[in-house]
């Protein structure tokens, strides 16, 4: 800036020189906007005075000396010439102006140039989403609109990213294209466990970023809202205010129940630290209640006189239908300093000599609003002791105006102090700080001034603008004016001297010492009292038309040029009222709609443009009201394109002494962030406008010497130290944005319509979906023509006036009852009696009405309530049921007076119904999913059937025939041979080498030659040379042909004389009825011959579908199942392939690999349909986000994530290879693949194997050599499917491969041995042959089936703990699987698709019905190998007819599967089981076909491979005699029956017979306890194990207490999940040595009787076979056990006898393990199997351990963190852990912990209370045994968690140091 006006300067003195007729001579000023933008047409403005004819004026832009840009124009006296910037321009760049550059032309001569910054922001960007806040599994849909500083589309080439709040990129896309006119969409899913938090979007566009953010959370859709209607601010902090809090349904309605309030006061911004005392106070509610506020109870103590801060505020509300809603609010401010005051944005920061200037202070309210009535002390001052203005003024409508009549000419600057002194009359206290600011001088030669005025009111676009101008020297002058808005000149022009110009008088002020201090009313005029000389001041108007292009600031900059050439200027910013040109809007065809109805949305705008409509639920408006675009968002955007501002001011509050500077006196200078020491002259309003000048006669220099003040010249004045919390002004945010709400509805409409071109028009047709609320519409349009316009918000409410509501739970076990409550609410205007009439399918009872299906409530329900009533239902039947309940209203006044007195249902009322007009009807249906009890068991029979593949021969390097049976009819077959050399066959009369063979060679004699001869190896009777004819790495076809006069052979497909090799005529020497195949001589060979069908078979298989004698009768369910695709069950199961869940980083894997390996092999294959990849893609989406979830900050994985000490080695490998390998799909950022490889690499051994860092949770990985090498074999067999880049990784890859290469014969189990083939073979190592012959020799291969076995043999181990009791679920070991599918890999990497074959055979036999197997490492592995041997095989075409008959004679089907259904699943149910199934097929191709059977069975496994046990402990009352009683034990909820039977007993003689007993609130809120306890069977300990608990109907499980369970380290609870029902939790491994346990809370939600038993189970993840199950109940007392009663039947008895009583077990005995609950355990406290070998580790407490993890359980048995440090800092190097026994298995310490034995579980569970176990006095605080209420937060602060207070104590020797 100071380089552009020091030229500037210069130019100007040069022109000085030639001055002669100032009046008449010729000059000319080029004004151009300071910063050009790339790709913007930008405006100069060129006037030239006393202008004889036109000028040629041209323009140029040039950068770095070449010509960018260039235009040209003819000017008279004023023009603008306009200059299209080209994009991708930015920095420096050079003006130069011509004025008639060739002397030819008339005009005015000139040449001029000057320095110009280009700036590459030409654009701005709005980016949209549908809602603020997402929902985990939700899609996030986006609009990008561009578009130019004008508003016009910018079709600009966008690109777009996530990032998820860890900050890694989840999403990109590059090159995006608008759709329509600048409109681009995106969306993307959201996985079902993102990051929660703040989400980014980002686009770039021409270098530039934007962003939008948005939230995920888990959140749920509660039936009501809360509002909190605080004071706005509190007014007096000694008195109590009054406070509302409304609850009301989302549809509008209020909520009736009970409030929970807690409050207190704390500090914000410097006070945060702060805290008040809390408040807690409890109420009943009915829509609103009111509440007194009182903040001297709640304030920190001792706070400081500027304290500022705000009242918290939480509120809970529970309504009688048992929702529950909990708000916060914290957006009433507490502030000791009521009032605020600042200077406006609009005063200015200079003032002109000779002329008033004019001031404004903003006076508010803590809240922002504005303050009336306070009197505000302005002073001004040019030192402190030289006063030259004060006045008191008393604000209204929260400001206050002071005019200062004249400034001194001599000052420099003033400083102005603003100071409350009064607030309604009363003085303000010393806590009210000044408010300072600095005005500067404006300096001119000719004292010459002039000022525009500023406006009352922003201007109007459409309107003519009138401005106001003084001026000092007489308005005789020609006035020039520009007006610059958005960074460009928008109009120019000039105003002759005839225009109105006005007289007026102006004060002016002696400045003597003692000042004279004028008090007068805000708003009059300050002149008017004024009692000094008047001089003259002139006044003149300007007029200009207001453009849209001026929105929303505009700068208005002056100037005149006085006879010698001087320059009189000034500029002023102008508000201009915001609208668009392209006026878009929305209207609906109703404002209110019942839910369901058609409507009609019309979207009106300039035509042709393309207009995106969202409609959302009005909630989130409320939730984020900033969340949408605005007129103001983007009008604030526009406003960024203005450079118009006074050196670099920032644009916030300038006018603030911010925190701390003013604590130490600094000199002033430092504090102010301008240069407000510098005189300003005429050149600065164009500055200020943001221009550069060129002129030849202009002079706007004028800065007298010295005029530039340095600091040392000012005398040294500080204002007053205590400005320190002016400076901490609480920014206040509109108190809306603070509002959170919970309600978050979805999307209801997100489209973009081209409105037509006619009519301006376009209509969508909808249907108003059935939630009850207020949807807002709102629509953006973008046109070629007028750019953006947003239209204003258009509202829909849907609402009934009358409707019937009830819910049931998700599923209930067959035989169960549950309490349904209906609740009827009527918003009709009288009272009106209801008619309920609820309807239940066959299988569904009415208990306490039996036989009948349909049951009438009756009720009265008074205007604006809502009434519950309830029926109690038995389920005997299995499958979902749809339950419906239809009301009527009928208008009755008096029912409502008189009670509702008989609701006996009889005829005559349902007659009287018919007469009467119903005023309300309503119909609602839920349903509810009945399951059998017992246990649910799967199996699967899975066939891969090629009925018409070619018999396939594979022949050894030995010279031995193998004979097959030659068809009947066949006198030629085609042959497909691969081999090195030497391929025989043999036409022989026998299956055995015989004299009468006749012997064809092919390819012998190192494959040079070919020959027929007589018997085996005897003389050739014909030969032909035939060098190469053989191949080993494809098949070639030959045919061979005989007859009674001789044989003939050729190649190709068919017998032809032009492809004949071989021929001998004469007779044959014995019958052809075998023909035998061979190879030899170093060679072996793969023979495709005849099809099966061509030796007249079809294919044929007969099944067995059994189920066990104890099935749960009605649970049994068959399925059969055809896809002519081997890939076909996972292409249809892409989101669900196995039945276990997927809590862990490698679990999850199993959501994103096997989309890879389909979507590879659709895409290979050409056959990826558009559905396909997106639904793919989305999964793949997903499960990427997921997975970074998972990612540590060293850029390994492991299975926990940071919750583990270290990446996992093997599990980072398999993320990088699966990530790598989707590239294709999605964007995966660069950066993560770097990260993962880089970890991967930097852990290698010098030897070249990768150690097992980490957990590895699949043991077959883990151990020993085998598992160095097999991870080795993992690793870089990941690295190279990655894709090997840097030198760094090509080493790292060969390393690896020596390591591989001189293990090949260490690895002798099948595992290693399929692993290292499989990386060998990848490495292209010279080994990969020799590993394969191993590989080939460890396969077991039977009846056209190939596996590799653990046991290396066919037979299974009697004591592997497999097979279930019903021993009919076969099951298969996952890691043979896993071995299986290296070994089809290897296979089909080799091309071999003969010896695939078998494999893929074995491994379709052991798929689940799902399309994976049995656990995710296997699914994952086998799904790969299975897509590529697909790719590899694929043909294409199937065309196969398959039947199935059952003997059952109930049940025959026939598939047909040809191109168009092959990759469709078919299927069909198999009525009856259990049953024979016959299969037969005939066609060509393959298909997969799938039995599915799953029944339940009651009793749970045979072989356990687990000890389980599960406790169950209800509320009772009595108490322990050790815990003395409390008063805090009021509150305990715990009841016991005796008490619930008599306050049952006394409701019941209130209530009518339709109310049921239990229908009282409290009943819902009883909560049990369940503890769970595992311990492994075999040695050592399990894989990563899964707890699976189910809770009994009606209950779902407290999140807290299982919170506080994932905190406790030492229970070693690695996830948990909530699935439905069921809680799933997550182990590293299950131990031998000792019971792993869980206990937590589970909270009734709906009211059950006769509960049945519930199935926990125990099991391994890798290998699920390894199982346990145990049943658990409620005892027989208790409340749940009861039968539920309704009606006439309900008496004081209740039975109670439980139909349950075989399912839960006693002992668990058996014959393999005896009594295995007679052995005590104690229970595991950080428990790990950490064994001796590994590496020594050195802890960061200086000791040296056996390996890292005896370190991490010696950390977490004492409660501390060690972390790994370099092996110096432990210098005992001798003494390591074995000293230290605790930190093994064994703990010598700990006392062990008893657990019940089965006989005392059975007989007395119901007696086993909280208060059972002793505690140790010592390490708990006094307080623990009061608080056993467990309610959250109210443990006091030592206090161990939960699980240790329902549990005995741990480990009490050392409590753990927290």
């Amino acid at each position: 800036m100071w380089r552009s006006y020091w030229t500037a300067l210069s130019l100007s003195w040069t022109f000085f020189i030639c001055r002669s007729y100032a009046q008449e001579r010729q000059g000319y000023l080029i004004a151009a906007p300071s910063v050009f933008r790339a790709g913007v047409e930008e405006a100069l403005s060129v006037t030239i005075f006393n202008a004889v004819e036109e000028t040629h004026v041209q323009v140029q832009l040039s950068v770095k000396g070449e010509t960018v840009a260039y235009s040209h124009g003819m000017v008279l006296d004023k023009g603008t010439i306009k200059l299209k910037v080209p994009r991708g321009l930015r920095g420096q760049a050079h003006l130069k102006v011509w004025g008639n550059r060739h002397i030819t032309e008339g005009g005015y001569i000139f040449h001029n140039y000057t320095t110009v910054t280009v700036d590459s922001k030409g654009t701005a960007v709005f980016i949209q989403t549908d809602k603020p806040v997402y929902k985990p599994k939700q899609k996030v849909l986006i609009n990008v609109y561009s578009v130019t500083p004008d508003l016009r589309p910018a079709n600009d080439k966008i690109e777009a990213y996530v990032l998820d709040p860890r900050g890694s990129r989840m999403v990109q896309w590059k090159g995006l294209k608008p759709l329509c006119c600048g409109v681009v969409n995106m969306s993307f899913p959201l996985s079902d466990q993102p990051v929660f938090g703040e989400w980014f979007i980002f686009v770039e566009m021409q270098g530039h970023t934007y962003n939008k953010s948005f939230e995920v959370q888990k959140y749920v859709m509660p039936k009501f809202e809360l509002v909190i209607d605080p004071p706005r601010y509190i007014r007096d902090l000694n008195t109590c205010e009054q406070a509302t809090v409304k609850a009301r349904y989302t549809f509008g309605k209020p909520v009736t129940g009970k409030m929970t309030l807690n409050m207190t006061v704390n500090g914000v911004g410097y006070y945060r630290h702060e805290v008040g005392h809390p408040v807690v106070k409890t109420m009943e509610i009915k829509g609103s209640v009111s509440f007194s506020l009182c903040v001297k109870d709640m304030m920190p103590l001792d706070v400081a006189d500027h304290f500022r801060g705000t009242v918290s505020m939480w509120v809970l509300v529970t309504s009688v239908d048992g929702g529950r809603q909990t708000m916060f609010d914290d957006s009433t401010p507490v502030h000791k300093q009521r009032i605020d005051i600042k200077y406006s944005k609009d005063t200015r920061k200079q003032f002109k000599p000779g002329l008033p200037y004019k001031g404004k202070v903003e006076v508010n309210y803590p809240d922002g609003s504005p303050a009336d009535g306070v009197r505000v002390r302005v002073k001004a001052e040019l030192t402190p002791k030289d006063n030259v203005y004060t006045s008191e003024l008393t604000s209204r409508d929260g400001q206050a105006t002071f005019e200062i009549p004249s400034i001194p000419t001599a000052a420099q600057y003033v400083w102005l102090e603003t100071k409350v002194t009064a607030i309604d009359g009363r003085p303000a206290g010393d806590q009210y700080l000044p408010s300072y600011l600095s005005i500067s001088s404006w300096y001119s030669p000719s004292k010459c001034h002039i000022q525009i005025q500023s406006l009352s009111a922003p201007l109007k676009i459409g309107e003519e603008a009138e401005v106001t101008l003084k001026s000092t020297c007489p308005c005789n002058f020609t006035l020039h004016y520009e007006i610059a808005s958005r960074g460009n000149i928008i109009q120019s022009g000039q105003q002759q001297s005839n225009a109105t110009a006005q007289r007026s008088k102006r004060a002016a002020v002696t400045f003597d010492k003692n000042v004279h201090t004028t008090q007068q009313p805000s708003g009059s005029d300050p002149a008017a009292s004024s009692p000094q000389d008047e001089t003259d001041s002139c006044m003149s108007v300007l007029h200009f038309p207001v453009t849209h292009a001026m929105a929303p600031l505009s700068r208005l900059l002056v100037y005149y040029v006085r006879e010698n050439g001087e320059g009189v200027t000034d500029s002023l910013q102008i508000p201009v009222q915001p609208s668009f040109e392209n006026q878009v809007s929305v209207s609906l065809s109703t404002n209110e709609s019942m839910p369901g109805d058609p409507i009609r949305l019309r979207v009106s705008g300039e035509k042709g443009s393309c207009v995106c409509v969202a409609t959302v639920d009005k909630s989130l408006y409320l939730l984020k009201p900033d969340f949408q675009l605005s007129p103001d968002k983007v009008f604030k955007e526009l406003a960024d394109f203005d450079v118009s501002d006074a050196f670099g001011v920032p644009k916030d509050d300038v006018h603030f002494w911010w925190p701390g500077l003013s604590s130490s006196r600094r000199r002033r200078s430092s504090v102010f962030p301008w240069h407000w020491d510098i005189t300003k002259d005429a050149r600065f309003a164009f500055t200020e406008t943001g221009l550069v000048v060129m002129t030849d006669m202009v002079s706007l220099n004028h800065r007298q010497s010295g005029g530039m003040y340095t600091d040392e010249a000012v005398p040294a004045f500080q204002p007053h130290t205590s400005t320190l919390v002016a400076a901490m002004h609480s920014r206040t945010m509109p108190r809306a944005e603070k509002r959170r709400r919970t309600f978050f509805p979805e999307t209801w409409v997100w489209h973009c319509v081209n409105v037509s071109d006619v009519t301006g028009e376009a209509e969508l047709r909808l249907d108003v979906p059935d939630s009850i609320t207020t949807w807002v519409t709102e629509a953006i349009g973008l046109s070629e023509e007028k750019g953006l316009g947003l239209s204003k918000r258009v509202e829909l409410r849907t609402f009934k006036p009358f409707f019937v509501d009830f819910t049931l739970p998700y599923s209930v076990i067959q035989g169960e009852q549950t309490k349904v409550p209906l609740t009827v609410y009527n918003y009709l205007s009288s009272c009106a009696e209801v008619h309920v009439k609820v309807t239940v399918p066959k299988g569904i009872k009415f208990v306490g009405h039996p036989g009948k299906h349909h049951l009438t409530r009756k009720k009265c329900v008074a205007p604006g309530e809502a009434t519950p009533t309830s029926i109690v239902l038995s389920f005997t039947e299995l499958g979902a049921a749809n339950i419906t309940a239809r009301a009527v209203a009928y208008s009755e006044p008096g029912c409502c007076s008189d009670g509702l007195q008989s609701t006996k249902t009889s005829k005559n009322t349902d007659d009287l119904e018919d007469r009467r007009t119903p005023t309300g009807l309503d119909y609602v249906q839920r349903s509810v999913l009945v399951e059998p009890e017992g246990l649910p068991r799967h199996y699967t029979y899975s066939v891969f059937f090629c009925p018409n593949e070619r018999i396939h021969i594979s022949t050894p390097n030995k010279y031995e025939y193998q004979y097959v049976k030659k068809p009947a009819k066949m006198t030629h077959f085609e042959v497909a041979v691969k081999t090195h050399n030497d391929a025989h066959f043999a036409l022989s009369p026998s299956p055995h080498d015989s004299a009468e063979m006749l012997e064809i060679v092919l390819g012998g004699r190192q494959n040079t030659g070919s020959w027929i001869s007589l018997g085996k190896m005897g003389e050739p009777v014909v030969s032909a040379p035939t060098p190469g004819i053989l191949s080993w790495d494809e098949f070639r076809s030959f045919w061979v042909s005989w007859n009674v006069g001789g044989v003939q052979v050729g190649h190709g497909l068919q017998p032809s004389n032009e492809s004949v090799i071989l021929q001998w005529s004469s007779p044959l020497p014995g019958q052809v009825r075998h023909i035998g195949f061979s190879t030899g001589w170093g060679s072996v060979g793969e023979f495709k011959i005849w099809r099966k069908e061509d030796s007249d078979e079809n294919h044929n298989e007969a099944f067995t579908l059994g189920v066990p004698h104890n099935v749960v009768p009605g649970s049994e369910t068959a399925t059969a199942s055809m896809i002519g695709d081997v890939m076909g069950p996972t292409l249809n199961n892409l989101d669900k392939l196995l039945r276990l869940p997927f809590g862990c980083g490698e679990q999850n894997m199993i959501h994103f690999a096997p989309n890879v390996f389909v979507l590879k092999y659709l895409q290979k294959t050409s056959q990826l349909s558009p559905e396909v990849e997106a639904e793919a893609t989305d999964y793949l989406l997903q499960g990427y986000q997921r997975q970074l979830t998972y990612k540590r900050q060293d850029g390994s994985y492991s299975a926990f994530g940071e919750r583990d000490f270290s990446g996992s080695m093997w599990l980072t490998a398999f993320v990088l290879k699966s990530f790598a390998q989707s590239r294709g799909f999605i964007f995966i950022d660069p950066e993560e693949l770097r990260a993962a490889k880089a970890w991967l690499i930097n852990h290698q051994r010098e030897e070249g194997s990768f150690p097992a860092m980490g957990r590895i949770l699949n043991k077959d990985l883990q151990g020993g050599i085998h598992g160095k090498i097999s991870l080795t074999a993992y690793v870089v067999a990941a690295l190279l499917e990655t894709g090997i880049t840097t030198e760094e990784e090509k080493i790292a890859v060969a390393k690896a491969k020596g390591f591989l290469e001189s293990n090949t014969y260490t690895a002798d189990d099948p595992y290693t041995t399929a692993l290292s083939s499989y990386a060998l073979a990848l490495l292209r190592s010279p080994y990969a042959s020799l590993a394969l012959r191993r590989l080939n020799h460890m396969a077991i291969t039977q009846d056209g089936f190939t596996h590799w076995s653990l046991t290396g043999s066919r037979v299974t181990d009697e004591d592997t703990f497999m097979g279930f009791s019903d021993g009919l679920s076969q099951s298969v070991v996952s890691a043979e699987v896993e071995m299986t599918a290296y070994g089809l890999l290897t296979y089909t990497l080799l091309g071999d698709v003969a010896s695939a074959l078998p494999v893929v055979k074995w491994l379709s036999q052991q798929r689940n019905a799902l399309g994976g197997f049995s656990s995710t490492q296997d699914t994952c592995v086998a799904l790969q190998a299975l897509s590529e041997y697909a790719i590899l095989s694929y043909v294409g075409g199937v065309n196969l007819t398959i039947s199935l008959a059952s003997t059952n004679l109930d049940f025959q089907e026939s598939f047909e599967l040809h191109r168009d259904n092959q990759k469709i699943l078919q299927s069909a149910s198999i009525p009856s089981i259990p049953t024979g199934l016959f299969v037969s097929a005939k066609g060509e191709g393959c298909c997969l076909m799938q039995i599915d059977v799953s029944y339940n069975v009651p009793d749970p496994v045979a072989k356990p491979a687990f000890q389980l046990k599960v406790d169950l402990k209800e509320p009772r009352q009595k108490r322990h005699p050790s815990a003395p009683p409390s008063p805090r034990h009021a509150s305990l909820r715990w009841r016991s029956r005796s008490d619930n039977r008599s306050e049952l007993s006394r409701k019941r003689r209130a209530a009518t017979d339709d109310e049921d007993p239990a229908a009282h609130q409290d009943d819902l809120d009883y909560r049990i306890t369940l503890e769970a306890c595992a311990r492994w069977l075999h040695t050592g300990s399990s894989n990563m194990a899964v707890l699976e608990v189910p809770l009994l109907s009606g209950f779902r499980a407290d999140v807290e207490s299982l919170e506080r369970l994932l905190l406790d380290k030492r229970v070693g609870l690695k996830r948990y999940e909530v699935d439905g029902r069921k809680v799933l939790f997550y182990f590293d491994e299950i131990s031998s040595q000792c019971m792993t346990c869980v206990a937590f809370q589970a909270v009734r939600e709906y009211i059950m009787g006769k509960t049945a038993p519930v199935p926990v189970k125990v099991y391994d993840y890798y290998e699920p076979a390894f199982e346990a199950t145990r049943f658990y109940n409620v005892s027989e007392s208790s409340p749940l056990a009861r039968k539920l009663c309704d009606g006439t039947t309900c008496n004081e008895v209740e039975s109670s006898t439980n139909q349950w009583i075989g399912f839960v077990q006693g002992n668990q005995c058996n014959k393999v393990f005896g009594c295995l609950e007679e052995e005590q355990f104690e229970r595991c406290t950080c428990y790990r199997d950490c064994g001796y070998d590994g590496e020594l580790v050195c802890g960061s407490d200086g000791h040296l351990y056996q390996n890292q993890c005896q370190m991490e359980v010696f950390a977490c048995r004492n409660g501390t963190r060690i972390e790994q440090v370099p092996m110096s800092h432990c210098p005992q190097m001798e003494s390591t852990t074995e000293d230290r026994e605790n930190a093994t298995g064994e703990e010598p310490e700990q006392t062990p912990v008893p657990i019940h034995t089965g006989e005392e579980e059975q007989g007395s569970m119901a007696e086993v209370s909280y208060y059972s176990y002793e505690y140790d006095p010592e390490p708990f605080p006094a307080e623990g045994e009061d608080h056993l209420e467990l309610e959250a937060g109210e443990q006091g602060g030592e206090q161990e968690s939960p699980s240790d207070i329902q549990l005995p104590t741990l480990d009490t020797k050392d409590p753990p140091e927290r």
